[in-house]
C-alpha cells in the first residue's frame, strides 16, 4: 500500500501524540505514587508569595531558586504558577 505524504504526516503526528501521552501518563502515575496532591484545584492559587523573577539573570539567582525549590510547597506553587 502506498501512503501519500499527508497520510505519512498524520501517522507521524499520531505517533508523537501517543509518545507524549505515554510520557505524561508515566509522570502522573509517578506523582500519584509519591502521594503528591492533585494539581487540579478550584479557583486561582495565590502567587504573591512566590518571589521568583523569570528569566533568571545570573548564577546567583539560579542558586537562590534551587534553594527555594528544596521546599516542596514552594516547588508546587511555582509549578502551578508556570502552568
Amino acid at each position: 500500500m502506498n501512503q501519500t505524504a499527508v497520510e505519512r504526516a498524520i501517522l507521524e503526528a499520531l505517533s508523537e501524540v501517543q509518545l507524549q501521552l505515554q510520557h505524561l501518563t508515566a509522570l502522573v502515575q509517578g506523582l500519584q505514587a509519591e502521594g503528591r496532591p492533585q494539581f487540579a484545584r478550584e479557583g486561582p492559587l495565590p502567587h504573591e508569595d512566590i518571589d521568583v523573577q523569570l528569566p533568571l539573570q545570573s548564577l546567583g539567582e539560579l542558586d537562590e531558586l534551587e534553594g527555594k525549590l528544596n521546599n516542596a510547597e514552594t516547588k508546587n506553587k511555582l509549578v502551578m504558577k508556570l502552568t
